[in-house]
């Protein structure tokens, strides 16, 4: 496989509902090159996504191999990322890249599902010679867990997405990101200073990672001043001024340390790394358990999908009329208990006897 020698890969690494796309398409229009295809808009993100449709299936394919899922609460095993499947997933990973890339030397890669599985990234750019660098959004967890609860529990009910799942789900993201990326070149970046301040924010990042953006303030200023007023943000950060008394105290001291490294980017490793010990302790204990539950999740999903197809399907609207009138007639009481259900077979109805063909009146000559 050949080289991409010299080239640069800026890898966006971050929670869902963290401003990943809106940071993604920032990078591209400051000249860093999407891939060929990609997502196409949707409910949940209906600026874009910016990310290659090729990958979403590779790495749901991955992590399924590595034991895990994209919702899921515990860490890959770190010996899967020397498995000569992981070996093998960046052989993938490479053509996928050169397929969407071309000779780009500059090149912006995101997924949030891509947080879960650097040490593959790593060993395909490798493969390839290209350099990576690293951009971690962040946004408050609980702005995370308030828009993803939003937006699974149009297929999953809000029950099953408490705040508390969503700012775990949150912490496992964003530890995954970051101790894959010590040492390297990385930059942390908050997504409500990003909405604040683009160009103070981008100059910094260009600074941490030893760029200089192929395109200006001065030619992009206005585009990108145009999308990022376009940005849905999905919960104003200003709503949500107390943690609940349920929450890991781990999270909201780590959402400090990450806003810690936005300047220093290899500070605040202490808490990191004891933000993980509950998370593993966790898996130990509940991992069989939780994972039985979230694979029946998954299971029922596409029931889910299906009824939703009947409720938005053109005879369920044409039947509403029908539907209403029942609910207008009167119901029987329901039995007693011991007490037969009433017959409801249609009354006997009358019936007269046929005619004899003798008896029958002839015809008037």
């Amino acid at each position: 496989m050949g080289a991409m020698t010299g080239n640069t890969a800026l890898l966006v690494l971050g929670m869902h509902r963290s401003g990943t796309s809106a940071v993604t398409r920032v990078l591209n229009l400051l000249g860093a090159a999407l891939p060929k295809r990609l997502v196409p808009p949707g409910p949940g993100n209906v600026l874009g996504h910016w990310e290659p449709v090729e990958l979403v299936a590779l790495h749901e394919t991955m992590l399924e191999a590595a034991g895990s899922h994209v919702y899921g609460l515990f860490d890959i095993a770190p010996e899967w990322f020397g498995s000569a499947a992981a070996v093998a997933f960046a052989r993938e990973l490479a053509a996928l890249i050169r397929r969407n890339y071309a000779e780009a030397p500059l090149i912006v890669v995101k997924d949030p599902r891509l947080a879960l599985l650097v040490p593959v990234w790593q060993q395909a750019l490798a493969l390839l010679n290209i350099t990576p660098r690293y951009v971690l959004p962040f946004r408050d967890p609980r702005a995370v867990a308030a828009s993803l609860r939003r937006r699974e529990s149009r297929h999953e009910g809000a029950a099953l997405w408490p705040p508390e799942r969503g700012m775990l789900l949150w912490l496992r993201y964003v530890l995954a990101a970051e101790r894959a990326t010590r040492g390297s070149p990385r930059a942390f970046l908050s997504f409500d200073a990003l909405l604040a301040d683009w160009p103070a924010e981008l100059a910094r990042l260009a600074l941490q990672l030893g760029l200089s953006w192929p395109r200006g303030e001065a030619e992009m200023g206005r585009e990108i001043t145009a999308f990022l007023n376009r940005r849905e943000r999905h919960e104003a950060v200003s709503r949500l001024d107390a943690w609940p008394d349920t929450v890991l105290p781990q999270i909201p001291e780590v959402y400090r340390a990450l806003a810690t490294a936005v300047a220093v980017p290899e500070s605040g490793r202490r808490v990191f790394d004891a933000a993980a010990v509950p998370l593993a302790a966790g898996a130990d204990m509940m991992r069989v358990y939780v994972d039985a539950l979230e694979a029946e999740v998954r299971r029922l999903r596409p029931v889910q999908y299906q009824v939703e197809a009947v409720l938005g399907s053109r005879s369920w609207r044409l039947t509403a009329p029908l539907r209403a009138l029942r609910r207008l007639l009167p119901q029987a009481p329901p039995p007693a208990p011991g007490q037969r259900m009433p017959d409801q077979r249609m009354p006997d109805i009358a019936v007269p006897a046929p005619i004899p063909h003798d008896a029958a009146p002839q015809p008037a000559h």
